[in-house]
């Protein structure tokens, strides 16, 4: 199992450990991080209804899923981690619909579904999210970015790579703080 694991991970990580490589923005992803999970504590402690339920869901996603990629950044798996940044989001868009329309919780607790794509549309900033959703999926998919093998047949692969993992690295920052400022709103809406 070790030698998969070993051959896996070779090609993908980075020469250097994020944290070595970006000291800077490994100390701000940890300190967002903080954060986000500072704010759920408050959302789990609500009294329970309907929409705080389905906010404690869909923040818990949110949570997992940023800290399981900021600990693939951490280890060069730049993919993967855009894979659960892209959850995130989703999740978030989902906690946004909600505030917004407090009924739709309710529907989507009995199992109802809303695509992604839809409730961007009904969300403030929807370019805005279209933007980072995009940029989130560069890494995600089969695409130029999203191929770190191929540093491995370029001069400056290690350049590229650590390049590549920094801006994801400040996507994710900028989303943790995005997810802070939604949650905290949320709980300040819940408690008038």
């Amino acid at each position: 199992m070790d030698d998969v694991i070993s051959l896996a991970t070779l090609p993908w990580r980075a020469d250097e450990r994020f944290g070595q490589a970006f000291p800077f923005l490994d100390s701000e992803l940890k300190h967002a991080m903080d954060g986000l999970a500072a704010v759920m504590s408050k959302v789990l402690a609500m009294p329970k209804h309907e929409l705080v339920i389905a906010v404690q869901l869909q923040g818990q996603r949110i949570c997992t899923s940023l800290l399981t990629a900021v600990r693939c950044l951490e280890e060069g798996f730049i993919c993967e981690a855009a894979v659960l940044a892209i959850g995130a989001v989703e999740s978030s868009w989902y906690i946004e619909l909600f505030m917004l329309k407090p009924h739709l919780a309710s529907r989507w607790l009995e199992g109802t579904e809303y695509p992604s794509k839809e409730i961007r549309k009904k969300l403030a900033n929807p370019n805005e999210k279209k933007e980072t959703y995009q940029k989130l999926a560069q890494f995600a998919h089969s695409n130029y970015f999203s191929v770190p093998q191929k540093r491995l047949y370029r001069k400056s692969r290690d350049t590229e790579h650590l390049a590549l993992e920094q801006t994801l690295g400040v996507l994710l920052i900028k989303e943790i703080g995005r997810n802070i400022e939604m949650l905290n709103k949320f709980v300040m809406q819940e408690e008038r």
